[in-house]
């Protein structure tokens, strides 16, 4: 037991110290003289004890776990065999013989069984410890394994994750310095400002998305940067609104998950030379939060097409990871307009 946990060893003497007390528990009125008794069940409990260590710490992991059956079997038919031999060799030298309940029947009570029964009994008695010793031992090796098998899926998951945030970060900031560079030349002010919010953007990308969850107030304060980004290219045909209704801003949400929907809808959504427009509006309370944006479908008025971009993918993917059957994706396209519905249960 060396190896075991200082609570695991306690655990232990705890249980030999309940499984030494159960004579005295249970025996109330089965003897005259229980004290005369005891002595001879301890031998076998001792021998249980010893029975059940050998099986706990060497011959379950030894043999068992390693498909020696048939020698496990054995070694414990002849270590059953060799605890009744010596039980029974051990208590008349350890004991008085006049203590023996088959040489002094009057400390049994009447209609009590002889001793004889305990002692045929003994062969059940070291069994069940070998079978106790090895259900704790097959449950034990059971949680590890299952407590492996979820590090190891955790871990992919992180893994994946991270691939995927890797793929989107790249994505979304080359598709953030296109809107700039178109900037440069017509509106050099407007572009020196889409530079600075840019710089808003990528600190957080850098400092604070690396937790699995972020507050939600971040990632408001987030979108608010990129909207002002986007606007800055817009013209007057363009009608932008960002509504944000939120109760519950210190909840906490994956990163960046409403961005890729955003993003499309600014890329499909606005057009040159005709009217169009974009409504952003953002509502949580409780556990849950919902994005909801419908845009008109100004160019590449394909809904297959809607669906095809690096960032949607990632966002299938990371929120089916994430969030698992926790939230609802809905989109629908209607007389040249297109509404997109996220609903995330936090």
């Amino acid at each position: 037991m060396k190896n075991l946990p200082f609570k695991h060893v306690l655990i232990h003497i705890i249980v030999w110290f309940f499984w030494f007390g159960v004579p005295f528990i249970f025996s109330h009125g089965l003897f005259k003289e229980p004290l005369l008794i005891f002595p001879h069940l301890w031998v076998t409990m001792l021998l249980s004890i010893i029975l059940f260590y050998l099986n706990y710490l060497f011959l379950i992991e030894r043999l068992l776990f390693n498909h020696r059956i048939t020698t496990f079997i054995i070694i414990n038919v002849g270590l059953v065999a060799l605890c009744i031999l010596v039980s029974e060799l051990l208590k008349p030298l350890l004991f008085n013989p006049s203590f023996d309940p088959q040489m002094r029947p009057e400390i049994m009570m009447p209609g009590r069984p002889p001793r004889g029964r305990f002692i045929n009994s003994m062969a059940i008695s070291f069994i069940l410890t070998i079978s106790v010793a090895v259900a704790i031992n097959t449950t034990k090796r059971w949680l590890k394994i299952e407590n492996e098998r979820s590090k190891l899926e955790m871990e992919h998951l992180r893994s994946e994750l991270n691939n995927l945030k890797m793929q989107l970060n790249p994505h979304f900031f080359f598709n953030t310095l296109n809107n700039i560079y178109a900037l440069i030349q017509p509106s050099p002010e407007k572009a020196q400002h889409a530079v600075h919010g840019l710089g808003k953007l990528m600190r957080y990308h850098l400092y604070e998305t690396n937790s699995e969850r972020v507050p939600v107030s971040n990632e408001l304060e987030f979108i608010k940067n990129y909207v002002a980004i986007m606007q800055l290219r817009t013209t007057p045909l363009v009608k932008i609104a960002l509504d944000c209704d939120v109760k519950n801003p210190d909840e906490r949400i994956a990163p960046l998950l409403f961005v890729p929907l955003i993003e499309n809808a600014f890329k499909f959504g606005v057009g040159t030379d005709i009217n169009s427009y974009i409504t952003i509006k953002i509502s949580g309370e409780h556990k849950t939060i919902k994005l909801l944006i419908t845009n008109t479908i100004a160019t590449n008025p394909s809904n297959s097409k809607y669906h095809k971009g690096i960032g949607i993918a990632n966002l299938q993917k990371r929120l089916d990871l994430i969030y698992n059957e926790n939230y609802i994706f809905k989109t629908h396209e209607k007389d040249n307009i297109f509404t997109v519905s996220l609903l995330v249960n936090l």
